[in-house]
């Protein structure tokens, strides 16, 4: 708890933890030039070495390279993606602690919420894992691990852990919702059912409604639909009642059905 509380009240340094989620990072046409560059880059940031303001917010800016099946990814880019896993266990770390109030509150701050809504965007979701020998498995011959999975599964425990607010901090629920999603809720709050819009019909959605959107498909790869199902039910445990339909409307209640179901059916 003292180690956190040092780290958390350390001026900027949850800034620069959310700008290494996203920010670009030097090219490096080599594996040695990739360690050496960027880790010091890395560390540069974290040590607070030059300005915040000079890294950059533009898109220009932020990694937009796609993540895609690991195939398609080159040294380079999957190294990149095991620096990016490393900051998000710190930071989903900051925020399982006993201070994660004051956590959440500095990596909303720091612009979590915005960075993880671009990284959202960059991902798939439904592509079949690579090819490979029983052998070659980490956890056993049924393992679907694969280099891209990690930065998945680590993006959606650190969504669950940044929604995961008790109350009396309702408001902050309210800021993973885009404008049209919080009127749809107001409306579900009042009443009103018909003719209400739901995730699919909204555009520009907030972080958690592309997360619902996309278990709601029922096309997401089952290594990550539970860690999705966990993320809205962090989300709308304790949240008004608005918020919960919303989330009913939008078909998540069938998609979670149907895997329950399924899962019986082979086991």
């Amino acid at each position: 708890n003292r180690n956190h509380a040092i780290i958390l009240n350390t001026p900027g340094f949850c800034s620069r933890l959310c700008r290494l989620l996203v920010h670009k990072l030097p090219d490096s046409p080599t594996y040695d030039m990739l360690a050496g560059g960027q880790v010091q880059m890395i560390l540069n940031m974290l040590m607070m070495r030059g300005p915040l303001d000079s890294w950059g917010t533009s898109e220009a800016d932020l990694d937009s390279s796609p993540i895609g099946p690991s195939a398609d990814l080159t040294v380079q880019q999957l190294a990149q993606i095991t620096h990016r896993v490393e900051v998000i266990f710190v930071i989903c770390t900051l925020l399982g602690s006993k201070r994660k109030h004051q956590a959440q509150a500095l990596f909303f701050n720091g612009g979590l919420l915005k960075y993880l809504n671009h990284i959202m965007k960059r991902v798939t979701w439904n592509h079949p894992p690579p090819t490979r020998s029983p052998l070659e498995a980490l956890h056993g011959p049924e393992c679907g691990c694969n280099p891209e999975s990690a930065i998945r599964v680590q993006l959606l425990r650190l969504i669950m852990a940044f929604c995961d607010r008790d109350p009396p901090n309702k408001s902050f629920k309210s800021q993973l919702l885009n404008e049209a999603e919080l009127e749809s809720c107001k409306l579900f709050a009042e009443g009103r059912k018909a003719g209400v819009p739901v995730a699919q019909q909204i555009q520009n959605k907030g972080l958690i409604g592309q997360v619902i959107e996309l278990l709601a498909s029922g096309t997401v790869d089952s290594m990550y639909s539970h860690w999705m199902i966990s993320v809205t039910e962090a989300f709308l445990r304790l949240s008004p009642p608005g918020f919960q339909m919303y989330a009913a409307r939008s078909g998540i209640l069938k998609t979670v059905l149907d895997i329950i179901c399924t899962h019986n059916t082979q086991t």
